[in-house]
C-alpha cells in the first residue's frame, strides 16, 4: 500500500523538486545589488587625479557690487 501511495505522488515530487526557490533567488538579487553598490562606494571613494581635482574645485564667487 505505502508503495502505490509513494507512486502515485512520484509526478508531485519530481514537479516540486524543478520548481524556483522564490527565497534564494531573491536572496541572489540582493547579494548582487550590495556588490555593485559596495563597487560603486570603491570608486567614489577613490582619490581623484590631480587635473580632475583642480578641475572639481569650486573657484571664488565673483564679488556683487
Amino acid at each position: 500500500m505505502l508503495q502505490r501511495l509513494i507512486e502515485k505522488f512520484r509526478p508531485w515530487a519530481e514537479a516540486m523538486a524543478g520548481l524556483d526557490d522564490p527565497h534564494g533567488e531573491y536572496l541572489l538579487s540582493l547579494d548582487e545589488r550590495v556588490r555593485r553598490l559596495e563597487a560603486n562606494v570603491e570608486q567614489l571613494r577613490r582619490p581623484l587625479p590631480t587635473d580632475a581635482a583642480a578641475a572639481a574645485a569650486p573657484t571664488s564667487a565673483p564679488e556683487s557690487e
